[in-house]
């Protein structure tokens, strides 16, 4: 399972009962969380042979899977999504559990969209996404 923590925001999704501007914290089972490591360079060679790199920047993104959903888990994520996808931040504790947490990432969504994955003909949906660290 991971907990995700984010501020709700009123993009017409909202669960019932949940307000705009409230944190909002749930745990999910995933599929898929795998974590990588990206940079952009610029690569140097002198005249003389001497190399050098000077680095822009180094991010760490991450690909997420949810496990197969209900409706009611559904429109959690459906709330999540919405109010993230802007680039707002969240957070995420990949291996804990709202009983026992571990450690909280931030992060904002790189997706641009987010993928509803359905299970043959059932009512059950997986979503992935991208996030990077922050």
């Amino acid at each position: 399972m991971s907990v995700f923590t984010y501020t709700a925001k009123d993009r017409g999704m909202l669960m019932s009962g949940h307000s705009a501007g409230v944190l909002y914290t749930f745990e999910i089972g995933m599929q898929v969380i795998d974590r990588g490591l990206e940079g952009n360079f610029i690569d140097r060679e002198s005249l003389n042979g001497i190399f050098s790199r000077w680095t822009h920047f180094i991010r760490v993104p991450w690909v997420f899977t949810t496990v197969f959903v209900n409706e009611l888990e559904l429109d959690q994520l459906r709330e999540f999504y919405s109010s993230v996808l802007d680039g707002s931040s969240f957070s995420v504790d990949v291996y804990g559990s709202i009983a026992s947490p571990d450690v909280e990432t931030n992060m904002k969504m790189v997706s641009k969209a987010i993928k509803e994955n359905r299970l043959e003909v059932t009512e059950y949906i997986s979503l992935s996404f991208n996030a990077i660290g922050i």
